[in-house]
This record gives C-alpha cells, sequence and structure tokens, in this order.
C-alpha cells in the first residue's frame, strides 16, 4: 500500500489537509477546564430541622436513613455528619456509575424510608452532584456603606434582609440563566418572617388568650381542598382562596370574643423582621451573600468568566449600591496553568527541534521531523473529540509528555530513508525499505509505551479517573504520530529528494559526522571499557536491585505533592455556645489581627445554606475564615500568626489551616489525622460522657507522648415539668409548651406563600432574652400568676456536638499525628487498651493507610506494566531472553531515578510513581531499535561483536535525538513556575532523570549483557 501511496502524493497531501481541517473543527468544540469530567458521583442527603439536638436527629431521622441508603448496591462510601438542626448523608459512588439511575434509585429508598420517620416529618433533600462539581468562584455581594457626615455606616439589619431577596431572586436567576452555568449554590441569606406580637396588657385586660390569635391566622391559610359541583350536565371544580397575602392581611383579621369583634391589629403588632439566622457571611468586614458558581462539565472557562464579568458590569452599573467582589476564583488558576501549560508545550516543541536541526544539520530533514508536532497535535483532537476528552491540564500535560516521544517515530524513519539513499537506493524507495525494516520495532515502541500508560488508569477512586486523560491523550497521540511517520513523511521525502543522488545527498546530510567523528570514538571507547569488565555489569545490576529495594522502602509515602498556593482556610471551632453574631464577631477580630498581610478574606461563620458540599458543615460555633495573602511567600506566615492570635485569645478553640485554591488540594487533600481511631459503642445504648472520658483516659496513659483530642460536647439546659403543681394550677403540658415558644419565639404560627418563597408566620413578643429573664415569667391562669420557675425543675445534660457515622454505624473519632513508622505500634496499644475496657470496639483509619493503599496500588501496577512489556516485546522479537535484557535495565534506571527523587526532597506519590511507571515504558524504546538492528546484522551473517558495534554506531544518532527531545520536552516543568509545573514536577524529575540514566544504559549496559549472553551461546 504504501507503494502505491509514494507515487500519489497529491491524493495524500489532500486527504490530511481534510484530516488537519476536521482537527481545526474539533479544536472549538472541545471543552475548556481545569479538570476532566470524571463520573464519580455524590449524593447528599439533607435533613433539617431547626434546634433540634444533633443526639435526637441523629436516632429519630438520621440513623433510619443510613440503614435504608446502605442498601444501594452501587453506594461505595457513606458518611453521616449531624450537628443540631441539620444532618447530612454524603453518599460517593463507582468510578462510571450513572449518576442519573443513581439519583432515582436514592430518591425511591429516601421515599421507602420516610415510612419510618416521625410523623410530620418534612422529606430530606437530595443532591446530585459530582466530586469535581467544585465552584469556578465565589461572588460575594455586599452593600456599599452609606456616608453619614464624616462616618460610614453599616446597612442594618432590614436593608440586608432586601439586599438577600433581591441577590437570591434577581441575582443567581440571572447568573443561572448563562449558557455556562450550571447552577448558582448560595449561604449568608436572611430571609424574612411576619412575627406577630401581642399587646400584652390589652390581652390580659380583655383575658383573651393568644392562642386566639394562633387560630384566627391558621384557620384564614387553611384549604380544604377542590370541591365539584353539578349544573345541569354539566361540572364544576370549586376551590377556597386564601385571602392572606402579607403582613396588611393578617392586621385585618376578625377575631370573636366574648361576642365582640376585635381586629387582629388592634391586638398585636404585625410586622415584618429578619429570621433568626444560625449562620452568616462576612467579606472584608462587611456582611454579604456568597454564589458559589458551579458550571457545566461541557462549559468552556474562559467563556463562563468571561461572561460572568460582564454581567457582574452590568448588575453594577444597574444597581450601584451593590458590590460585587470574586474570591476564589478558580478560573483564573485555569488560566494560569494553561498559559504555563501551553508555553510548556511550545517551548518543549522548540528544545525539541533545535536538537533536530542541530543533530542532523540539514534543512529539510529537520522540518520533516518537526512537521510531524504540529500534525500530530492537531490529528489527535477529532479522537479527543469522539473519546469526549477535554482540554484540561491532564490531558495537556499528556500531550506534553506525547510531544518527546512522538518525534521518536519521526527520527526513526528519517535517518533510515537517509541512510538507504546513501546506500544507492531512490528516494521512494527508500520511503518504502524504511518503513517496512523500522515498523516492527517503531510498532513495539509505541505498544510497550501505550502498555505503562494504561494501567495507571485502574488506580482506585480520583487518582485512577484523572489519569485516564493523560493516559488517553499519550496513546492517541503517539498512533497518530506513528500513522504519520510510516505513511506521510516517506512521501514528502520522496517529493523533497527524488531525482538527487547519493553524493547529493551526503553533502547535504554531515550528520553526526560533522563533529568529525569524535562522539562516535568515545561511544566506541566506552563500550569497550565496558565488554572487558562485563562482572562488574553484572554487579551493577545486583547493586541496583537491591539498592532500588531497599530505597523503596524507606521513602516518604503521600498521596499527592505539595504545591504552593498564595490563600488558605482557616477552620475554627470555639468549643463554645456561642451564637453566629459573636462567632462572626471572633472572626473578624482574628483577620484584623493579620493587618497588611491579607488582600482579601470571607468568613463563613456559623451554619452555611449551601446546598452542595463543596464547603464542609459546621455548627454555630463553627467558623471558616478564606483569606487570601498579599504574597504567596507569606501564606505560612499568616497561618502562623491566625492559630497563635486565635489559640492566645480563646485558649479553648480549635484551628487548624489547610489549602483553598488550589483545586487539587480540594480534591485530593487529606482532610485527616494520619491516624484516626474510631470508637463504636460495643451495646445499642447511648455512650455516656463518663464512659468516653474514662476510655480517653486510658489510651492518653498508653499513649503519654501522643495528643489525644476527645470529641467535643455540649451541655444542655433540661426543663422537667412539674406535673403536680401544673395539675394544681390547671395548667396543660401544651399550654406550657406554647408559653415557652412564644417566650423563646419559636413558635411557628403557619407559613405564607409570596411569590416563589415561603414566608413563616411566628407569634411571640421580642427576641429572647437571657436565662434570668426567662426564670422571671409568669403564666396567667384563671386563679393566679404562677412563676414559671414553680412549674419546671432544671437541670443540665452533655451530649455530643457532632456525630459521625458511616455504613457500620456511629464512631467516635480520635485524630492522632505520630510518627509514621510508630504507628502499627501505637494501634497495638490502642487495641489492647480498648479490649481491656470491653466497653467499646476500635478501628483505624487515616492517611497513613490510603497513601500506603495509593503507594501499593501502583507497586502493583509497575509490576503489571512490566509483565506487560515482557509479553509484548516475547510476542514481538519471538524470544525470551531478549525481553529480559531489555528489562533488567529498567532495574538500574529505577534505582538511580528513585536516588535523584529522595535527594530532590521528593516522596512516593501518585505523581512520582506514575513518572517512574512511564520511564520505564519509554526508557527501553530505544533498547529495543538497538537489539532489532543487532538480530538484523546478525541474520545478514555479521559477527557478533562487529553487529553489537555496527548497531551502536547505526543508532547512536537516533538513540541521542529521541532521548534529548523526550527529556527536554518535559524540562520546562522543572521550573515549577504554576500549578501545572507544580503537579507535574515530581512526574518531570522522574522521567527526565530516568532518560538521562537510560540513554547511557542503553548505550552500554544493553550491549553488554547482550554480548555477554550471545557470547557464551555462541561458543
Amino acid at each position: 500500500m504504501l507503494a502505491s501511496l509514494i507515487h500519489r502524493p497529491i491524493g495524500v497531501l489532500t486527504v490530511l489537509l481534510a484530516c488537519l481541517s476536521l482537527g481545526i473543527a474539533a479544536i472549538r468544540h472541545l471543552p475548556v477546564s481545569l479538570l476532566p469530567d470524571i463520573g464519580l458521583p455524590q449524593i447528599t442527603v439533607q435533613v433539617t430541622v431547626p434546634d433540634m439536638p444533633a443526639q435526637q436527629l441523629y436516632e429519630t431521622l438520621v440513623e433510619p436513613l443510613r440503614l435504608q441508603l446502605i442498601q444501594v448496591g452501587a453506594i461505595e462510601d457513606i458518611q453521616a455528619d449531624v450537628r443540631d438542626g441539620s444532618g447530612r448523608l454524603r453518599l460517593t459512588a463507582g468510578y462510571g456509575t450513572d449518576a442519573d439511575l443513581l439519583f432515582i434509585e436514592i430518591n425511591e429508598n429516601v421515599d421507602r424510608a420516610m415510612h419510618n420517620l416521625p410523623p410530620g416529618t418534612e422529606r430530606p433533600r437530595v443532591v446530585k452532584a459530582d466530586v469535581t462539581d467544585i465552584p469556578a468562584f465565589y461572588i460575594n455581594v455586599t452593600q456599599r456603606k452609606k456616608r453619614l457626615g464624616t462616618d460610614y455606616s453599616k446597612p442594618s439589619d432590614t436593608e440586608f434582609m432586601e439586599m438577600s431577596d433581591f441577590v437570591h431572586q434577581v441575582v443567581c436567576r440571572r447568573i443561572e440563566q448563562l449558557p455556562e452555568v450550571a447552577m448558582v449554590d448560595c449561604s449568608g441569606l436572611t430571609m424574612p418572617e411576619l412575627c406577630i406580637a401581642p399587646f400584652r396588657e390589652k390581652m390580659e385586660a380583655l383575658r383573651m388568650p393568644w392562642s386566639l390569635l394562633a387560630d384566627a391566622v391558621t384557620e384564614a391559610v387553611s384549604e380544604p381542598g377542590t370541591f365539584h359541583i353539578l349544573e345541569g350536565e354539566l361540572q364544576y371544580s370549586m376551590r377556597f382562596q386564601t385571602s392572606l397575602l402579607g403582613r396588611r392581611d393578617i392586621e385585618e383579621l376578625c377575631i370573636n370574643h366574648g361576642g365582640r369583634i376585635y381586629r387582629l391589629g388592634d391586638l398585636a403588632e404585625v410586622r415584618e423582621q429578619p429570621q433568626r439566622t444560625a449562620g452568616m457571611v462576612v467579606s472584608d468586614g462587611t456582611r454579604a451573600v456568597t454564589l458559589a458558581v458551579i458550571k457545566r462539565h461541557e462549559a468552556r472557562m474562559a467563556a463562563l468568566k468571561r461572561q460572568t464579568e460582564n454581567l457582574l458590569n452590568a448588575l453594577s452599573k444597574d444597581y450601584p449600591e451593590l458590590v460585587f467582589t470574586v474570591t476564589r476564583d478558580q478560573t483564573a488558576l485555569l488560566e494560569a496553568s494553561l498559559h504555563d501549560m501551553i508555553r510548556n508545550l511550545i517551548w518543549g516543541t522548540l528544545l525539541a527541534c533545535a536538537v533536530i536541526f542541530v543533530f542532523m544539520r540539514d534543512v529539510w530533514r529537520p522540518l520533516l521531523v518537526s512537521l510531524t508536532i504540529p500534525v500530530s497535535l492537531v490529528l489527535s483532537f477529532p479522537a479527543f473529540y469522539a473519546m469526549h476528552i477535554g482540554i484540561n491540564i491532564v490531558s495537556i500535560s499528556g500531550l506534553i509528555l506525547g510531544i518527546g516521544m512522538l518525534v521518536d517515530s519521526a527520527i526513526v524513519i528519517v535517518d533510515n530513508m537517509t541512510r538507504c539513499s546513501l546506500s544507492g537506493a531512490t528516494a521512494g524507495q527508500a520511503g518504502i525499505d524504511s518503513a517496512r525494516e523500522v515498523f516492527n520495532p517503531m510498532l513495539s515502541a509505541v505498544l510497550t509505551t501505550c502498555a505503562i500508560f494504561i494501567p495507571p488508569v485502574f488506580l482506585s477512586n480520583l487518582a485512577g479517573a484523572l489519569f485516564y486523560d493523560q493516559a488517553m491523550a499519550v496513546t492517541v497521540i503517539l498512533c497518530v504520530s506513528l500513522a504519520v511517520s510510516i505513511i506521510v513523511l516517506p512521501v514528502l521525502y520522496h517529493l523533497i529528494y527524488r531525482g538527487k543522488t547519493p553524493r547529493h545527498i551526503r553533502h547535504q546530510t554531515h550528520g553526526i559526522h560533522g563533529y568529525g567523528g569524535c562522539l562516535y570514538g568515545c561511544y566506541h571507547a566506552v563500550l569497550k571499557w565496558c565488554f572487558r569488565r562485563r562482572m562488574a555489569i553484572w554487579g551493577l545490576l545486583a547493586c541496583s536491585v537491591i539498592g532500588g529495594i531497599l530505597l523503596f522502602l524507606n521513602m516518604d509515602r503521600q498521596k499527592m505533592p505539595a504545591m504552593h498556593h498564595d490563600d488558605l482556610l482557616l477552620d475554627i471551632a470555639w468549643n463554645e455556645r456561642i451564637t453566629a453574631g459573636e462567632n462572626s464577631r471572633r472572626c473578624e477580630a482574628s483577620v484584623r489581627a493579620l493587618s497588611g498581610s491579607v488582600r482579601q478574606s470571607t468568613i463563613l461563620a456559623g451554619v452555611q445554606q449551601f446546598l452542595l458540599s463543596h464547603t464542609r458543615a459546621q455548627a454555630e460555633s463553627e467558623a471558616t475564615v478564606y483569606i487570601q495573602a498579599s504574597d504567596a511567600s507569606e501564606t505560612s506566615g499568616v497561618a502562623r500568626k491566625a492559630t497563635e492570635w486565635i489559640s492566645e485569645h480563646y485558649r479553648q478553640a480549635d484551628c487548624t489551616v489547610r489549602p483553598a485554591g488550589n483545586v487539587f488540594d480540594l480534591l485530593f487533600a487529606d482532610r485527616e489525622a494520619a491516624l484516626v481511631t474510631r470508637l463504636r459503642n460495643t451495646d445499642a445504648q447511648p455512650v455516656r460522657p463518663q464512659d468516653l472520658d474514662q476510655i480517653l483516659g486510658e489510651i492518653t496513659r498508653a499513649l503519654p507522648n501522643l495528643s489525644v483530642k476527645p470529641p467535643a460536647w455540649e451541655e444542655y439546659i433540661e426543663l422537667l415539668p412539674r406535673r403536680d403543681r401544673m395539675s394544681l394550677y390547671g395548667i396543660s403540658h401544651s399550654s406550657l409548651l406554647a408559653f415557652l415558644q412564644r417566650q423563646m419565639q419559636t413558635g411557628e404560627v403557619t407559613r405564607l406563600t409570596q411569590g416563589n418563597q415561603s414566608v413563616p408566620v411566628v407569634l411571640g413578643t421580642d427576641r429572647p432574652g437571657s436565662l434570668a429573664m426567662l426564670r422571671q415569667q409568669h403564666i396567667a391562669t384563671g386563679q393566679a400568676d404562677v412563676p414559671l420557675a414553680a412549674l419546671v425543675r432544671e437541670t443540665r445534660r452533655a451530649v455530643p456536638r457532632r456525630i459521625t457515622a458511616d455504613a457500620d454505624g456511629p464512631y467516635w473519632s480520635l485524630p492522632m499525628s505520630p510518627d509514621r513508622k510508630d504507628i502499627p505500634e501505637t494501634m497495638e496499644s490502642i487495641r489492647h487498651t480498648v479490649t481491656d475496657n470491653g466497653r467499646f470496639s476500635a478501628d483505624f483509619g487515616g492517611t497513613w493507610f490510603s497513601d500506603r493503599r495509593t503507594v501499593r496500588e501502583l507497586g502493583m501496577i509497575l509490576c503489571i506494566s512490566i509483565l506487560l512489556l515482557y509479553f509484548i516485546l516475547a510476542a514481538q522479537e519471538e524470544s525470551l531472553v531478549q525481553p529480559l535484557i531489555i528489562l533488567s535495565e529498567l532495574a538500574v534506571d529505577l534505582f538511580f531515578t528513585a536516588g535523584l527523587l529522595h535527594l530532590c526532597g521528593q516522596t512516593l506519590n501518585v505523581m512520582s510513581m506514575t513518572g517512574l511507571i512511564v520511564m520505564c515504558g519509554i526508557v527501553i524504546n530505544d533498547s529495543i531499535l538497538k537489539i532489532d538492528t543487532i538480530n538484523r546484522l546478525r541474520q545478514t551473517g555479521m559477527e557478533l561483536k562487529r553487529a553489537v558495534f555496527t548497531a551502536g554506531e547505526r543508532r547512536l544518532d537516533a538513540i541521542l535525538m529521541t532521548s534529548l527531545t523526550t527529556g527536554l520536552a518535559m524540562i520546562p516543568f522543572l521550573f515549577r513556575s504554576g500549578m501545572g509545573s507544580e503537579l507535574q514536577f515530581p512526574f518531570s524529575l522522574a522521567l527526565t532523570g530516568g532518560m538521562a540514566v537510560g540513554t547511557l544504559v542503553s548505550l552500554f549496559y544493553v550491549p553488554t549483557i547482550y554480548y555477554a549472553i550471545y557470547q557464551n551461546k555462541q561458543t
């Protein structure tokens, strides 16, 4: 087929141009995002019951839901997190699970669980998301401060409530209308409520119970449903229409008491006021509403940012009293990362081309090789589109890696065509003969490289899903480059060199002979030295095997490499029963203590209203503070200063620091300690604080050098009714409860529908006062005013502030941070202590387990990859010995590369281990070509030693060029100028170092071992 194509260059070129047109068209339709669409669905089931304690909420609502949902087969992990008033069940499915079907199945199970929940329970909210549904950016909306004389005043609560309604009803809807936006998740809203505050004196003078006001409102909004009425042969539907739409309608209600009609507005004040909030958002010292903008998976980040900026500019002009601040901008991170990756792509291409020009010292041949880079890149994009692979930092890193390798095929084919031409063949015949000669070894090289890239896809969880794009990118570009090298380059070579004599070609192609053959002489000298010291080469192999095993066993392990960032999150637990307002005040004070070092801050104090799980769940006494430092170099100093200030002023508070701006940190951050002990109660009874304190004391005594942080408890006030006194004064339990609800303004009468929101109507006095004021209240009866203190008895009880559970049930988490080498001994001590106690059982988790599991998986993948390489080479070479010669060099390469990682302070993580695996597949390509050449020369009758030296000369140019192009293509990542480079640094270091060592091994080690083995056979 190639012989016919060479003589039809116009047809080949027109087909090539048509394919390039398709590639250019495909680029415009590829989604551009920071991360690939992983397809690892998460379903969140949210339960909200205001003012219900965590223990009661877990036992009555969350536990029945958990028992029902663990029956869903596709669920791999279920985590329950319950706090006062709210509970969240997060269910994670396996990679590739159909999120829509899973969502339907979970909703069906929630409906079944409703039968086991208390009557009147509101149906839990089920939210479908993906683990990569991380907000593209946040928008903080604040009101502009008003100028009053010489001072600026903050907006009042009523003004902020009005702004919240506007943001929720208008701004969110406008942003969600953008085609690139999937949804807007908001928090910090203050919603309105209608409060009916009776005139106490007038109600007491009329001896009118407050319940009449509640009954009047309830009856006015009740809707009995639809009635059907017949009129002749026609049937009509009839229904009552409620007339209560707002405050004025409630004021006009009529109440009949004692035969007289009273207007409700004359008996009570009806006012609209902000609902009590358990959380708030503060942006740069001003209360705000924060909007988390979630983009569509197929959307382009740049288009999303551009459209949002245009919309915010228009809103700022239309509503100048509002201020819009964009924070935690992942699009800026994407732009910087993609710009960095594209720059590295260009530099890698230029360096590869420079190497080709230096070695070939010609015009046309380097152009032919360099042409394969843009052509292969463009031809790869239709395959990207067909395989649903977008443009992201993972796929671009695969393209950059592929650049160094795709020119290998072009270099080999062009170098071989030149040698055939110098031997007297015509340009067309040289192309045909070269393609036939090198196709098998080139195909082996492509297959071995692809075999190395495919196994990391099977890593568990996110790591394997993320590397799918990289593996597919490398596989596609290598296959395309092989096709271009075998089909297009011979045709172009024939067009350029047809009619030219070997003398003319020799004059144009100095090659490495232009350097006086000095390099050939050095190569022969070193190779002869190795031949004379073959035992030293075998010793090098043995030392590499032993040293590599010891080195891998003693290197530190972690999941992902550390990356720099200029922002952070402070997770604060005040460990006190404080309100959201006090929580916010403390957070603002801690931010002010960092004056001069903070560019922007956002405080999420108390319970947040986000639907998705991109922000951690927290109680009213907890907070998350986002801080963007003035410079990345100040981040660690800001974190240290903030934690020191909080610990100095609030000794009971716990403050932890975690990264914020890096999407990989959000996905892969170690949110657990190195070792987490999960204590579970051995019986079904609730755990008493004294029992837990006892086991914690025993664990602390067994591990005196470790800090054991106990679970947080809260003290509740319980009011126990004195039923004998209530009977004496004729006070029922319901009337006592109604009185308490009115005093604490927790008695919701009904809800009114206003637009698309539901506004609660509450009956009560002003906001609740202190506990001392509550004790002084009196209940009016027909006999006398009875003090509340005489009717109830007050006790205090400790309950857990937070309850966590997994598929095995509830547990109490004890995070610890011992030295990693001491963790097995620590676990054994805890097991003995818990067994001796008898009231608890213990199991363990933490990053120590996940890191070891990940590295163990990578080790298994490395073994599988090497086996695949062996099988492919054995099938290609029809030999069982020669693949062992090629693969034996991996022991030397891995030992020296792992030593380089250790010297550079790198750990064994996903990226460095993947770099080692990929390096194994690349470095053997040169050895494959060299051994194939030696075999061909021996088949012609050439003596063994001469065949080895001749093959080395013939492949020296190609080996040096391919090694340099692959290594230089990765060098830009070693400068760590952005997130993409930082992520790829361990990968690039392993690959570049491995290529440097592997080149020397291919040039000298492999020929020596080959000669040593076949010399004995020949003898």
